[in-house]
């Protein structure tokens, strides 16, 4: 299960590369797997982009003709990222 749910994370991830919350959600099903060293190389852009202070950018959504904006990472997004389990708490869990 753990191949297929790997597969398919993959595929969503290339399907979407615009998705920061695909990359994220992936890369916590690799670390609960014990896999930290592929999650890190797969967080590696996103983690860089936010070191970075790299702003938002629009992708065009042509069915629906606009444009989007991509690559905004909420506090939740981050959290997740960090590791922590529920956004409304710190790694502490002191709130």
């Amino acid at each position: 299960r753990a191949a297929e749910a790997d597969a398919r994370l993959t595929q969503r991830r290339d399907a979407h590369p615009w998705s920061d919350f695909a990359v994220i959600v992936h890369g916590r099903v690799l670390r609960s797997q014990g896999h930290a060293r592929r999650a890190a190389a797969i967080e590696g852009d996103l983690r860089a982009r936010l070191a970075a202070g790299a702003p938002p950018r629009y992708r065009y959504r042509r069915r629906q003709r606009h444009h989007e904006l991509i690559h905004v990472v909420s506090a939740a997004e981050r959290a997740l990222l960090d590791g922590v389990d529920d956004p409304g708490t710190s790694r502490s869990g002191a709130g």
